[in-house]
Formats: C-alpha cells, structure tokens, sequence
C-alpha cells in the first residue's frame, strides 16, 4: 500500500491562511525532511506488483509514476474497472487506486512522485 499526503512543517494552528503548499511529500509517513529517510516499496524483480494508491492529502494532487514502467489500473475508488494502462496517475485527496506493474526482469530505480 502506498498512502501519499503532504508534509507541512509549521503546527496546525499558524496554517490558516491560503493557500496551503506542503513542505514536502511524503509516501507511507516517509518523505524528504529535516528527520525522515524515503520510503523504500520492496518489489520481487521479474513479477508483476499490485500497488494499492490512496491519497490522504488535504489540499494537494499528486501525480505518481514509476520511472520507466507502465502501471494498469484494475480499482477505483473500490471499484473493478476495465484495465487501463498509463504512465502517470493524478491521485487527488480521497482517491484510491490499484495499479499493476510488471518488473520486466528489471529492478524499479525510483518511485517518482510529483505534485503541483
């Protein structure tokens, strides 16, 4: 499961005025900060992976790929859906998605993801 929200680094209370930038990503409670080492997705080279995606951002979008993989959505938002392949997914607050990733025999180097 791969849960990705923004990371803000001021307390709640000095968050009141618009609009609300994250300090930075973080997949899983792991993200680039001050005290925190990136997430590591274990993954069995040559097999296909199930990913489930949520987004529990606040405010934000992110847009999540694989470099150099495609990813096929079989679920969304719990529902089955006709398999659609694509590169990118724009994951926005709430959403959840279950993509498939076939490792080619190859090792993933990163998992990129980008918001706004």
């Amino acid at each position: 499961m791969s849960v990705l929200s923004g990371w803000y680094h001021e307390p709640s209370p000095l968050l009141y005025n618009p609009p609300f930038t994250p300090d930075s990503t973080l997949i899983n409670g792991l993200g680039r900060g001050p005290s925190s080492p990136l997430a590591v997705l274990n993954v069995t080279q040559g097999q296909r992976c199930r990913f489930r995606i949520i987004g529990a951002s606040c405010d934000l979008w992110f847009n999540f790929a694989i470099d150099g993989h495609d990813m096929t959505i079989i679920e969304a938002d719990g529902n089955e859906v006709e398999p659609v392949i694509v590169d990118s997914l724009a994951v926005y607050a709430g959403q959840r998605y279950s993509v498939v990733v076939s490792t080619r025999g190859q090792l993933l180097d990163s998992i990129c993801v980008q918001f706004p």
